[in-house]
This record gives C-alpha cells, sequence and structure tokens, in this order.
C-alpha cells in the first residue's frame, strides 16, 4: 500500500531540489546581467539595517503569538514570547517547515506552558499567516494590475505559477486524505477558544506589517547594494508575500528554501534581469538567516536575564 504521508513528503523534497537546480542554472546563464555591487561601508550598513529589520520581524511575530495565546488562558511577557520564538525559530531550516513549532513545544513546555494551548495558537497563528500572504499576493492579481511586473504578460510564466499552485494543491489535498474527518473536527473544536475577531484582526494586521518589512527590506538591498530603483517597496511586497506563502505551503522545503527565490526570480526576471533576481532573492535568503541566528542569539541571551 502506498504510504501517502512520505509521497507527499517526497514530492515537496522533489520540488525543493528541482527549484534549485533551476535558481543555480539560471544564475549560471545570467552572471553576466548580474550586477556585482561594491564591499563598501554602504553595502555593509545596508545589510546591517536588513537584518536589523528581520530581528524586529521576529520580535513582531512573537507579539503576535503572545496575543493569539491568550485564548487558552496564557498570558506571556513579551520578552519569554521573544525567547521562545527566537530559539525556536532556527529549527524551520530543518526539512518539514514544523520543526520550528515543534521546539517552540518543547521550549514553552520546560518553562510550564500547556502543551495544548502552544499546539492550538500555533495552527492559529500558521494559518492566518498563510492566508494573509495569500490574500496580499493574490489580490493584487485581481485589483492592482498595475503592480503587476511585466513578467507576468509572459505566457510561460503564467503556465508555470498555475502548474507551481496545481502542484502544490495537489500535494496538499492528498495530505488531507491522510486525515480522517473525525481528526480534522476534533481540531476544529480544539481551536476554537483561540478563534477570536478582536485578536485575529491584530494578527492580520501585523502579519501585514511584517510582509510589508520585507518589500522595504528588498528595495533597500536593490538600492544600496546595486543602485536600482526601477520597483517601489509594496511592489515587491506582494511579490514576496506570494512567494513566502508558496515556499510555506510547500511540505519538505525548509523554510520555503529554493520555492521562494524562484517564484522571486521568476516574477522579477522581467524588470530586474534574471542573474539580479537571482541575485536579490539569494542575498535575501542570505540576510534572513543571519537574522535568525541574530534573534536565536538575543533570545538566548535574554533567556539568561529572566
Amino acid at each position: 500500500m502506498i504510504n501517502i504521508k512520505k509521497t507527499v513528503s517526497m514530492a515537496g523534497f522533489v520540488l525543493v531540489i528541482l527549484s534549485m537546480l533551476f535558481l543555480i542554472n539560471n544564475l549560471v546563464r545570467n552572471l553576466n546581467s548580474l550586477s556585482s555591487f561594491r564591499v563598501s561601508a554602504r553595502s555593509i550598513l545596508s545589510l546591517i539595517i536588513v537584518i536589523a529589520i528581520y530581528t524586529i520581524i521576529v520580535i513582531i511575530l512573537s507579539f503576535v503569538w503572545l496575543i493569539l495565546i491568550r485564548g487558552g488562558g496564557v498570558y506571556l511577557g513579551i520578552k519569554q514570547a521573544f525567547v521562545l520564538v527566537g530559539q525556536s525559530q532556527i529549527g524551520k531550516y530543518l526539512p518539514g517547515n514544523i520543526f520550528q513549532y515543534v521546539g517552540r513545544v518543547a521550549l514553552g513546555h520546560q518553562q510550564g506552558i500547556p502543551i495544548e494551548a502552544i499546539i492550538f495558537s500555533t495552527s492559529v497563528e500558521t494559518f492566518l499567516m498563510a492566508l494573509t500572504g495569500a490574500v496580499i499576493g493574490g489580490g493584487v492579481f485581481f485589483f492592482n494590475h498595475q503592480s503587476i511586473p511585466v513578467t507576468l504578460k509572459n505566457q510561460s510564466v503564467k503556465i508555470f505559477l498555475i502548474v507551481f499552485f496545481v502542484s502544490i494543491v495537489v500535494v496538499l489535498t492528498l495530505f488531507v486524505i491522510t486525515k480522517s474527518l473525525s481528526v480534522v473536527r476534533r481540531w476544529i473544536s480544539s481551536c476554537l477558544p483561540y478563534i477570536h475577531v478582536g485578536r485575529m484582526t491584530a494578527a492580520v494586521i501585523l502579519y501585514g506589517i511584517i510582509f510589508s518589512l520585507f518589500g522595504l527590506s528588498l528595495s533597500l538591498l536593490l538600492n544600496l547594494l546595486w543602485g536600482v530603483n526601477k520597483l517601489h517597496w509594496y511592489q515587491l511586497t506582494w511579490g514576496f508575500a506570494l512567494a513566502w506563502t508558496i515556499g510555506f505551503i510547500t511540505p519538505g522545503a525548509p523554510g520555503g528554501l529554493g520555492i521562494r527565490e524562484t517564484v522571486l526570480s521568476y516574477l522579477y526576471s522581467q524588470e530586474l534581469g534574471a542573474g539580479l533576481a537571482i541575485g536579490l532573492s539569494l542575498t535575501l535568503r542570505v540576510t534572513t538567516i543571519v537574522g535568525d541566528l541574530a534573534a536565536f542569539g538575543l533570545a538566548h541571551y535574554l533567556e539568561r536575564k529572566l
């Protein structure tokens, strides 16, 4: 009998490998179009600023979780929430996109937080962030065609994105089939205390701010590293939101690795050139990894002060 769970995981792994191969192939083919940037005080400052912005993003993520977990009667301080999120965030780079949450459960349990409260609040958290990203990214197609990059007018790119979405939908559908309806009903019932209109609205607004900060980071990198001002921050915001959402929901893609960069390079290669688009997406990846390490270090330091 076919193990659907393993099939889903393998499908996600294959998507990651194919995406990485695509990036490497295109980067090699377009090295000449990749505008080089010199190591200078300005370029170093831009990287530091983006890393600092990402650390602020982790703090905002901690605050969102702090708000949502109150549905289970658990009241955390922002410092305690940041310690748990900042330390567990590093787990997302392991295959599966789930280990950051496993780490949060383990660390939270050590501090006396009920496991059920962590699991159910985190379930609502991940759903709301994915929904916010999908709405910001997908909404542009319906309401603001002026912000859509020229690349998307290319029929082959449209086909690529459609196939990409369909592949992910199929993978997720197979995953859902592995769960019985009774389990789903019990899960939804357990999450109901955490579904509060006010708290969810606040979470969605904060997630919108987070995606905007990513758009701002991309804009700063383009401007300060490469001296390019072709795209506004909000044009980069919706593209990142779309790329992040696709990478997040792809099983087996650690931190959306490869998937996010592939989508971003497709979206902006026409305006920026394939080399620069890939270079930008990879630079953002490096800065976010360093940002996660910085947040981990800060969280570890604060834990000693608790």
